[in-house]
């Protein structure tokens, strides 16, 4: 074996292979970083699970009391959870996939973005290795019918088999090498990282995912101990220790991405760790039984192991044991470790193991180990082992054995070795050893102390949280800055939701650096159309777009290349105006210089932009800023524009002084005021019209506008331009295009000058020497050329040209189209960075899709990847419950008697069958919004649920169509017509009632939505519902199915009566909730214990969304709006229908959350159900400006049986709401479906 003292080796590293990519969720973390942050600082994650937990996660209570049953667990967060979304997967598919499944693919994707890569656009062969644990999801959660096995059960099968977690990943991220499952037990993980590395060694594949996951259903409980099995007796898992009695089981996920070596060096990957051998092997007979441990079988793995990576045992520093806690396991590893590693008095060997901080992940235990171990080699920090004190004395002999109860630093050496362990029941070994990566050489950074940071996501809510984690992440590590930039541009995936952040690494006052996120959510488009708009005098200041002009060498190339053009004089002073810091602020109001700088800024802006992707598909320029856009359209040569811009100026300089006033309000009503020689100048926008005159006919009129009570702002300017004042310098203007050559525009230009009295069209008039001379003395009417851009160009971006938002501000009031205002320098009052604005209009361009080339901008300085945040799923409750309502109706639950209604399925055969075909259809896509005329599979569908489809429907009519049939021409209307139906056109239709005098209700109603500001709303539950709702809590989940329907009133009065108008419609979809995972509550008033609950979002009610400096908040309106909703068990138990009736404004917080309080008891009591729409909810809700509590809690049968035998709603319901009974009636007198 080849000594490597302690550096790395080249040649030894010919089958090295890399780590360069890792993602995981364990107890406690719900990323690598929280991980070996918990590890580090020698944290136990294994959690006390109380009674309340244990009831919530449907543990029995004669279980719970057993005095053998341990009230502790490893528990990963949120297992239910899943964005199918992202992920292409419809309701009814996701539910039905085991969360291991899910969760590996989640982690996946994040593995792959951890090492730099887009999934799904990987070329080269990406091999998937993989394995699971036990799937218990598919026996405790799912219903198969093993007699027939249809189509159902084949879909359930391909979602749960552990034979199918490799080939999704591949599937879903288009990975086209070696898909493997594979399962050895407690191993499994660490063998998916082996059998990953000899694929890539014999070039199968050029990048291997691999790893394992483990969830344990029912989710949240403890276990029963037995004596004799490996199980703690307490809970606790303390690996060599005298105390140790047993493991722990717990869950987590863990997925590794690996290269060879050198491809990644020759590649620029960054490198976390290097595998430098890895062994497999079992113990076959050498054993005491199939499930014991074998000392030689686990030496000689190592021992393997240690050969293939050309170190000798005295090589390593730290070794991450398998460590299992049991008294068979431990003597037996530690026997194992001894044999290979022998006596040796210098204790330089750490031992450490990580099941005494999370417990044992089963399939997903090595992959865990791994993970540590990666961390230990890359930080060289050896953490502490949680029972390091309580070791066996007998684990310090003779070995090169220790454990420390603190971490150890290694920085002094150069390469950290890490020797890691995994063995699986049934005897098969694994040992792997990596090292610390190679050392870091940083590129070249940035020239800019701006850069921008983008984001993008498939939704805003995700696209917000990897904002704020890669934000906070960046602040402190300014050394990765332009890694972090690269990263972000070039290394994730480009969705549609986009936003940005804007960093200042230079910033004096923030050593960390300072990052400013911007509010704004954009939604990418293809090729989105782009105007640049170039501002008129006015916006000149000193030392406008200097901060650019330092930073940004090709907008300073332009700007000197316009300052050459200019006569030396000229030169001096504009470039003083400009760049100068001793230049007097008054010598940029004179007219010449005024235009020339603005000409120069704005000439030198576009020309940089447009170097950086940005190019403009129409121009338009305000008054002077018209010439810039017509040298950007190469109509004059940048010579001659200078030229003329400069006569320009000069001339405007010579004629008669006067004034001009800007007055806030419509061109028509300021016209009547004027008189003399006051007349329109500028026409900016329908509320902003600049009148020019002689000083003295300004300030008089300045006097009428304070009578008449409107706002005017004096301009600074003793010029009338675009007046009869400026008609003596025309001829001389006229002969400055002596000799100029004008050519058509090469882009077009919207002009914004009525040369002949009206607007001027397309191209003609900027051929047209005339056009430009009188363009000096016509009215400029920019509101006019605005609504023409955005009628004929129909652009999506308008970018202004030049410093400040003057124009930005007039548009916003010329238009109210969804078009995008783009500000790229501040104006004179703002005090904002000129470059931190000019990278932020760049990131703003590329949120709506413009194609930046931010390389080209000098942002990109690096090519670095950096480990940053990786992509924050949306994950919302995916949990199917089938067996439930056999459990339900197993329990001692009270018996009801009979409620005298319709059943809900007998309300559903009576919908319009084309309602009902629209409900099935719904559930087997994946897109909420379509056209009846799209293709089942492009809104998401495959063959096998089409399958599911069309058998559903077949059975539900009694009818035969063929799947082939169906194939052919998949749409929904093709559907409609296979099964008879033709009444589509008016299904989805709105139903409005004659209208009819308003009920006592509907005027109650009508009272409450114009007058009551503080009225709760209200809800009412019938005794069957209430009671069974409660004891679904109690008794475990069931499932409820709602279908919606809306009806609103709109109200008239006419002749001091009231009349309603009732406008009716069936939502679409059925809503499939479990009722577990809501809230229904008994408690006292003083005793609130405020718990989460999560519900699927599925909101009908209009909303209009605002932000706060915090958060966004959401404000649904509800005012008028009846919700008539029908609920049913799976299992067919009859459940009455509920009525809510909101009749006032409800505030949902940030975390969207909505609750309907109920009635209260007799003795104080509240029953409450509470629907939540998202994650993380407070403890509280406002309600009709009231505050509602969420509650979780678990009712004592004695007192449910007592509140049911007490009927108290039928006396409370009265005393609560007295001559409301009317609410339960239906409107209009329409039978509600």
């Amino acid at each position: 074996m080849t000594d490597l003292d302690d550096s790395f080796d080249d040649d030894a590293l010919d089958n090295a292979i890399a780590v360069v990519g890792m993602s995981g969720a364990f107890p406690g973390a719900e990323d690598i970083n929280q991980y070996w942050d918990h590890i580090v600082h020698g944290r136990c994650l294994v959690s006390e699970l109380s009674d309340h937990d244990l009831i919530n996660a449907g543990v029995p209570p004669q279980l719970i009391e057993n005095p053998n049953y341990v009230k502790r667990s490893g528990i990963l967060d949120k297992v239910d959870c899943f964005d199918a979304e992202f992920f292409g997967y419809g309701r009814d598919e996701a539910e039905t996939i085991d969360p291991q499944q899910r969760l590996f693919l989640e982690h996946a994707w994040k593995a792959l973005e951890s090492a730099g890569y887009r999934p799904r656009e990987i070329q080269e062969p990406v091999g998937v290795f993989a394995g699971c644990g036990w799937n218990r999801y598919a026996i405790h959660n799912l219903d198969f019918d093993l007699s027939s096995f249809g189509v159902s059960d084949f879909q359930k099968m391909l979602n749960n088999d552990k034979d199918f977690l490799a080939t999704r990943v591949a599937y879903k991220l288009n990975l086209k090498g070696p898909a493997l499952d594979i399962q050895t037990a407690c191993s499994t993980s660490l063998v998916t990282i082996q059998t990953g590395m000899l694929s890539l060694l014999t070039y199968q594949c050029d990048m291997a995912i691999c790893g394992g996951v483990c969830v344990n259903i029912p989710h949240g409980g403890g276990y029963l101990y037995s004596e004799g099995l490996i199980m703690s007796k307490d809970g606790y898992c303390r690996p060599f220790s005298p105390n140790a009695n047993g493991t722990v089981f717990s869950e987590g996920v863990g997925v590794v991405v690996l290269k060879r070596y050198e491809d990644a060096l020759e590649q620029g990957d960054s490198i976390l760790a290097v595998i430098r051998g890895a062994a497999v092997n079992n113990d076959g007979a050498d054993k005491v039984g199939y499930t014991a441990p074998s000392v030689s079988g686990q030496a000689d793995v190592i021992e393997l192991a240690l050969q293939l990576a050309n170190l000798s045992p005295s090589d390593l520093d730290y070794i991450e044991t398998h460590g299992t806690g049991t008294k068979l396991g431990d003597p037996i590893e530690m026997s194992a470790l001894e044999r290979v590693f022998g006596s040796n008095a210098d204790k330089h060997i750490g031992l450490g193991t990580l099941k005494a901080n999370i417990g044992h992940l089963d399939a997903a235990a090595g992959v865990a180990s791994f993970i540590k171990a990666v961390c230990v080699a890359k930080t060289k920090v050896i953490p502490p082992n949680l029972y390091a004190q309580d070791s066996k004395p007998e684990y310090h002999g003779e070995g090169p054995f220790y454990f420390t109860a603190s971490a150890i630093e290694l920085n002094s050496k150069q390469n950290v070795n890490v020797g890691v362990s995994s063995f699986g029941v049934g005897g098969t070994n694994a040992h792997i050893i990596v090292s610390s990566p190679p050392p870091v050489e940083h590129d070249r950074p940035s020239n800019s102390a701006i850069l921008p940071l983008l984001y993008s996501a498939k939704s805003e809510y995700s696209l917000r949280e990897i904002q704020k984690k890669t934000d906070q992440y960046i602040v402190g590590r300014l050394d990765a800055a332009e890694g972090c930039v690269n990263t972000l541009l070039n290394h994730r995936t480009p969705f549609e939701f986009r936003t940005h952040s804007v960093l200042d690494v230079g910033d004096a006052e923030h050593s960390d650096g300072r990052i400013v996120p911007s509010g704004r959510v954009q939604k990418a488009i293809d090729a989105p159309k782009n105007a640049f708009m170039f501002s008129g005098q006015g916006s000149q200041f000193h030392r406008m777009g200097c901060e650019l002009y330092e930073a940004d060498g090709r907008y300073r190339d332009y700007l000197d290349q316009c300052i050459q053009a200019m006569q030396s004089d000229l030169a001096n002073e504009v470039k003083q105006a400009l760049l100068g810091t001793d230049y007097s602020d008054r010598r940029i109001l004179d007219t010449q210089i005024a235009q020339l700088c603005l000409f120069t800024l704005e000439y030198s802006l576009a020309r940089t932009l447009m170097d950086y992707g940005i190019k403009p598909d129409v121009l338009i320029g305000h008054s002077l800023g018209e010439f810039s856009a017509a040298c950007i359209a190469n109509v004059f040569s940048l010579a001659d524009a200078v030229t003329i811009v400069s006569e320009r100026g000069r001339l405007m300089a010579s004629t008669d002084e006067g004034a001009m006033v800007a007055v806030l309000a419509p061109r028509s009503k300021i016209e009547p005021l004027l008189f003399g020689s006051l007349a329109v100048s500028v026409e900016n926008s329908p509320l902003n019209t600049v009148i020019s005159g002689t000083a003295e006919d300004v300030q008089s009129l300045e006097h009428t506008l304070k009578t008449e009570k409107l706002a005017g702002v004096k301009l600074a300017t003793r010029f009338p331009f675009h007046s009869r004042f400026m008609e003596p310098i025309l001829e001389a203007f006229r002969s400055v295009f002596a000799g100029i050559t004008l050519r058509p525009p090469e882009i077009p230009i919207v002009c914004c000058t009525a040369v002949d009295g009206s607007a001027a069209s397309e191209t003609e008039p900027f051929v047209n020497a005339e056009y430009w001379v009188q363009h000096l003395r016509k009215e400029v009417n920019f509101h006019q050329g605005v609504q023409r851009l955005i009628d004929q160009y129909a652009v999506d971006n308008l970018i202004e040209i030049g410093p400040g938002d003057a124009l930005i501000n007039f548009v916003r009031t010329i238009t109210l189209d969804r078009v995008n205002l783009i500000q790229t320098l501040p104006g004179a009052k703002m005090s904002a960075n000129g470059l931190e604005l000019f990278v932020s209009s760049m990131a703003q361009l590329w949120c709506t899709g413009v194609n930046v080339d931010f390389a080209k901008a000098g942002l990109v300085g690096s090519s670095a990847v950096v480990d940053l945040p990786t992509y924050q799923f949306q994950r919302t409750p995916f949990w199917r419950n089938e067996k439930s309502a056999a459990a339900f109706s197993q329990t001692n639950a009270p018996t009801f008697p009979p409620v005298n209604t319709t059943s809900f399925a007998e309300e559903v055969e009576e919908q319009d069958a084309y309602k009902e075909i629209r409900d099935v259809w719904e559930r087997y896509i994946q897109k909420p919004e379509y056209s009846d005329d799209d293709s089942y599979f492009d809104l998401g569908g495959h063959s096998l649920n089409g399958v599911q489809l069309i058998g559903e429907l077949n059975k539900r009519y009694n009818q035969n169509v063929e799947i082939s049939d169906f194939f052919d021409q998949p749409t929904f209307n093709h559907l409609l017509k296979a099964y008879g139906i033709t009444t589509a056109a008016n299904g989805e239709e709105p139903v409005q009632a004659a209208p009819h005098p308003a009920s006592a209700a509907e005027a109650d109603i009508h009272q409450l939505q114009y007058h009551g500001t503080n009225q709760p709303s209200k809800i009412w539950m019938q005794e069957s519902l209430v009671a069974k709702w409660i004891l679904a809590r109690l008794y475990g989940p069931s499932r409820m199915t709602i279908r919606r329907i809306l009806e609103r009133i709109i109200f008239k009065l006419e002749g001091g009566e009231l009349f309603s108008v009732t406008v009716r419609k069936l939502y679409k979809k059925f809503y499939d909730m479990d009722i577990g995972h809501y809230t229904a509550g008994c408690f006292d008033k003083g005793n609130f214990k405020p718990g989460t609950t999560i519900g699927r979002y599925s909101s009908i009610t209009p909303t209009a969304r605002f932000e706060t400096a915090d958060h966004p908040s959401t404000t649904v309106s509800s005012s008028g709006l009846f919700y008539r909703e029908s609920f049913g068990f799976s299992d067919g138990m009859d459940i009455p229908r509920t009525k809510i009736v909101i009749g006032n404004d409800v505030f949902i917080g940030h975390n969207a959350t909505l609750v309907y309080p109920c009635s209260k008891v007799g003795d104080g009591a509240i029953i409450g159900a509470g629907t939540i729409v998202n994650f993380d909810v407070p403890p509280y809700a406002i309600v009709g400006g009231s505050p509602a509590m969420i509650i979780r809690y678990r009712f004592p049968k004695a007192k449910i049986e007592a509140l049911l035998e007490s009927r108290w709603w039928e006396n409370d319901l009265e005393q609560l709401y007295p001559a409301r009974g009317e609410f339960m009636k239906p409107v209009s007198g329409s039978r509600i479906r």
